[in-house]
């Protein structure tokens, strides 16, 4: 069961389709779920920061704030067999799922709905990692050798 004090990471890709996508999940959490919008986090292709230091920095609040509830985080977005890529280049660029894995690896729980070309490629190293399923569920649009391009949140 979603709660109004979980925390969400959203993490939109570098094509208009990708910030559109994030935005109906906010839109949803927001108005559907009832998500707190001050504890929803938006990262889009263009933004200064490393996605990875804004996802632990959600998993720190989280534990210092709602310890007891999981992490929601979505990516809309591409990728390819054990990454993904919010920017075509720079920091943001090709980021292999063991350092999204290793950000996961904290006492609280998490849902990641990785919707990406080959986004099943991060199940099997979250499990060699031991983060699957111990610490959370992760949900994937393909699998590790599939194109992918969907929208959840159709009209």
């Amino acid at each position: 069961m979603v709660r109004k004090n979980n925390f969400a990471m959203l993490i939109a890709g570098d094509e208009l389709e990708h910030t559109d996508a994030i935005r109906k999940y906010y839109n949803y959490l927001t108005r559907e779920v009832k998500f707190n919008p001050d504890r929803i986090y938006i990262y889009t292709d263009g933004d200064p920061y490393y996605v990875l230091d804004k996802v632990e920095h959600v998993f720190k609040e989280a534990k210092n704030k709602a310890s007891n509830e999981p992490v929601g985080f979505i990516y809309e977005g591409h990728g390819g067999e054990g990454f993904f890529s919010p920017s075509t280049t720079g920091q943001n660029s090709n980021i292999p799922y063991q350092k999204l894995a290793r950000l996961c690896d904290t006492e609280v729980g998490f849902l990641f709905v990785n919707n990406t070309c080959h986004s099943g490629s991060c199940i099997q190293i979250f499990k060699e990692m031991g983060i699957l399923p111990k610490r959370g569920l992760v949900i994937t649009s393909a699998d590790s050798t599939e194109l992918s391009h969907s929208d959840y949140f159709a009209t």
